[in-house]
């Protein structure tokens, strides 16, 4: 019996031993899922972390979208305000140096009332009497001045025309009150218009110089040689001839070649010389615009 005994202790300590064997294994295998569940759920809470970063990537790859949006645009708006600087900057460039003096003091001077108190003979540049009177006569002198330039003898360089433009009798009349050119980079007055002498531009580009006002006038026609006007043809009418006055006025040629006198007749609107047709400026800048 002791025997049996022995057996059936041993065989009961035998299954105790691989019980608590079994409930370790157990109580680890229960850890290492708890562990692993763990694990598992930082990962899901990872993965809906990960889920949701695209959307938040979307907006702040809409708002990047946007913001590139925004600097092209403003890119663009700086582009297109460089394009007009740019072109303001040759604009002004195309004008020669020595011309931007000229029309600096022209422009600041109608606009501070110095070229309208100053006496005739301080004005600067040469400039004649017409340009006072453009200011004295014209509610805003800057709106009826304008310039331009245009090579007048096809010598490759762009003489600086002051003109006015007015309505008489028989339309819209421009009128060149002050000619410059540049020689050996100087700057050369050529001709000024006055009270009782105007310079018209022809198509020719050839210029007719009207002194005097009909039927008694003084007509020149010029062209520009460099620095100079060459008179290539003269006329003019007078109440005197060979000192006796008479009721009209005659009209006379001066002979280019000889320097003669030669009596045309009557001077009326059918023996006037006609030069031709006047020059249509397709280029004009009002002094207003200048600046």
């Amino acid at each position: 019996m002791k025997g049996n005994k022995t057996k059936i202790a041993s065989m009961i300590l035998a299954a105790s031993v691989t019980f608590m064997a079994s409930a370790c294994t157990v109580k680890i295998s229960n850890n290492d899922t708890a562990s692993t569940t763990e694990k598992v759920s930082g990962s899901e809470a990872t993965t809906e972390a990960t889920s949701s970063l695209p959307e938040s990537s979307d907006e702040e790859t809409e708002s990047t979208t946007t913001l590139s949006e925004s600097t092209s645009e403003e890119t663009e708006s700086t582009t297109t305000l460089s394009e007009s600087t740019s072109e303001k900057q040759i604009t002004t460039n195309s004008i020669p140096a020595q011309y931007v003096e000229v029309l600096d003091y022209l422009y600041d001077g109608l606009k501070s009332g110095e070229i309208k108190n100053i006496d005739p003979h301080d004005l600067k540049y040469d400039m004649g009497t017409c340009v006072q009177n453009v200011e004295f006569y014209y509610e805003n002198p800057k709106e009826g001045l304008w310039y331009t330039l245009l090579d007048l003898d096809d010598n490759g360089t762009d003489e600086l025309l002051i003109m006015l433009s007015s309505l008489n009798e028989i339309g819209v009349v421009d009128e060149v009150l002050e000619l410059y050119t540049i020689t050996d980079g100087q700057l050369d007055h050529i001709i000024s218009g006055s009270n009782t002498e105007g310079y018209y531009v022809y198509a020719d580009k050839s210029i007719v110089y009207d002194g005097g006002s009909y039927p008694v006038e003084t007509l020149h026609h010029e062209y520009l040689d460099g620095n100079r006007m060459v008179i290539t043809d003269s006329y003019y009418s007078t109440y005197e001839i060979d000192g006796k006055m008479q009721s009209i006025p005659s009209l006379f040629h001066v002979n280019p070649t000889t320097g003669e006198d030669e009596l045309i007749g009557p001077s009326n609107e059918k023996t006037m010389p006609v030069f031709g047709e006047k020059y249509v400026f397709s280029d004009r800048t009002n002094i207003s615009d200048y600046k």
